[in-house]
């Protein structure tokens, strides 16, 4: 790329031209094309999977909650995955614990694993940790400030 601005200019514009008529000579092999009836009416069915799972960046499995879960308030959006069409996503480890209390998470609560792998949630590796306090505090061993002084 040269090094003058007016030039750098010309040199962009003639590559900005150069890749239109390239594109314009090659379509993408997709264009115009429709997916098959049978492409669709798969991807209809696996619009409500509930038993659809992944993984997260962190390694934690993710699950879609639906509207008429009793536990669609602690789904979030910012995982939702384009085959779970109505669905929020939630961790599965929360959504097990929520189960095993009959409520849903507050947003100070944190679920542990107790063997430390992220993908084995069974009701039995999971403790709940209160978060606002400094790390390593177990639910069951938090009091409050009042209590403390009592």
């Amino acid at each position: 790329m040269p090094n003058d601005p007016v030039r750098a200019v010309e040199y962009r514009h003639r590559i900005s031209e150069g890749l239109k008529t390239y594109y314009a000579n090659h379509p993408h092999p997709m264009q115009d094309k429709r997916h098959s009836a049978e492409a669709l009416a798969r991807m209809s069915a696996a619009k409500r999977n509930p038993d659809a799972r992944w993984l997260n960046h962190d390694g934690y499995v993710i699950m879609p909650v639906y509207n008429d879960d009793p536990f669609y308030g602690m789904g979030t959006g910012n995982e939702k995955r384009e085959s779970e069409e109505g669905a929020l996503s939630v961790a599965e480890h929360r959504y097990v614990m929520a189960q095993k209390l009959g409520r849903l998470l507050k947003p100070n609560e944190n679920v542990h694993h107790i063997n430390g792998v992220r993908t084995d949630n069974r009701p039995e590796n999971l403790e709940l940790w209160v978060i606002s306090q400094p790390p390593g505090v177990r639910a069951e061993q938090y009091h409050c400030a009042c209590c403390i002084r009592n």
